[in-house]
């Protein structure tokens, strides 16, 4: 794991020793299993609100252009990928 002492480990989760160096091999790679899958939904997360952020920029960038204001438009052409 993460060498640290089992008996550190077992104090601090209320578990024997003899508990934590029979699960130890499996335990690992369940905790690494575990922390991929936070780093996953973390990630998915993070585009989720990304999305939500383009679509509102779309949808801003939409409405300026019916109300015929035209300084996103000037801005972008500015920028590197513009236009």
């Amino acid at each position: 794991m993460s060498g640290e002492p089992l008996w550190n480990i077992a104090k601090r989760v209320s578990v024997s020793v003899a508990a934590l160096h029979r699960h130890k091999t499996h335990a690992a790679g369940a905790i690494v299993k575990a922390a991929e899958r936070r780093e996953e939904a973390i990630g998915d997360s993070l585009l989720v609100g990304m999305r939500r952020v383009q679509q509102k920029a779309w949808e801003l960038l939409a409405k300026m252009e019916a109300d015929g204001d035209h300084r996103a438009q000037l801005r972008r052409c500015g920028r590197p990928g513009g236009v």
